[in-house]
């Protein structure tokens, strides 16, 4: 049970900076600070360390500050639409974090510290200026919902097929010319819970990316399997494989 006070009453109210006398919010657990025109966050939110939410969606923010590593509790929070062009190293100490919101603001790369989001279950970053993700979003493992689309990625890391518990993922309106074969993957399993996987508006040759991942693996079997004694294991391997001609036809 989360104990502490809520949401003061400061969303929409046209501040552009916060008074130092925030100092004094060290009980707050929940602070509500979205749609005003704050351009920074001061030194004093040091203090909250027992925020488990804020909201700052909507405001002019630039940059967050190296005071929030005193933010170790947080769950969840709301930076949409704001004019952020990184994440300050210091955010590795959100480790408790599950949800955050990064839609609509300047991003070009996400820090390496991003690793230390082992609880991350849901994030949008969706239309920013990212043209790569980092290899430590394979710690993701908890992942179910992430919003990709109107960026500039030419690629993804194959880490990303570590996202086993991903539901909803959307990499529409990019420049990826193909996708890593371990999120191919994903989608193929007979266990796969994966269910929304859109990437139009991007320059990938489907046909020609899965064809060639077709005879790559076609080859490995053959190889694999070439006693006779086996044939029944090729032919069931070769079953599999079929699936990788659905998803062609699925989603051309």
């Amino acid at each position: 049970m989360r104990i502490g006070l809520r949401k003061p009453a400061l969303a929409q109210a046209d501040l552009t900076s916060l008074p130092p006398e925030v100092k004094h919010w060290t009980n707050y657990i929940e602070i509500a600070l979205d749609y005003n025109n704050l351009t920074s966050l001061p030194s004093e939110v040091k203090h909250w360390t027992k925020l488990d939410y804020i909201n700052l969606e909507s405001n002019q923010l630039t940059s967050l500050p190296p005071e929030v590593k005193s933010w170790t509790k947080l769950t969840g929070i709301d930076l949409f639409n704001n004019l952020l062009t990184s994440l300050p190293s210091e955010v590795k100490h959100w480790t408790k974090l599950t949800r955050i919101t990064l839609s609509f603001n300047r991003l070009t790369s996400l820090p390496p510290e991003v690793k230390h989001w082992t609880n991350l279950t849901e994030i949008w970053l969706s239309h920013n200026q990212l043209t790569s993700l980092p290899p430590e979003v394979g710690s993701w493992t908890n992942l179910t919902y992430i919003h990709l689309d109107r960026n500039q990625l030419t690629s993804l890391p194959p880490e990303v097929g570590s996202w086993t518990n991903l539901t909803y993922i959307d990499l529409s309106h990019n420049q990826l010319t193909s996708l890593p074969l371990s999120i191919i993957r994903l989608r193929l399993t007979k266990l796969s819970i994966l269910t929304y996987f859109t990437w139009g508006y991007n320059s990938i040759n489907m046909i020609k990316f899965m064809s060639h991942y077709y005879l790559r693996r076609l080859k490995y079997l053959i190889n694999h399997y070439s006693s006779t004694k086996k044939s029944k294991n090729l032919q069931k391997a070769l079953g599999f494989d079929r699936l990788i001609c659905d998803l062609i036809v699925l989603y051309l």
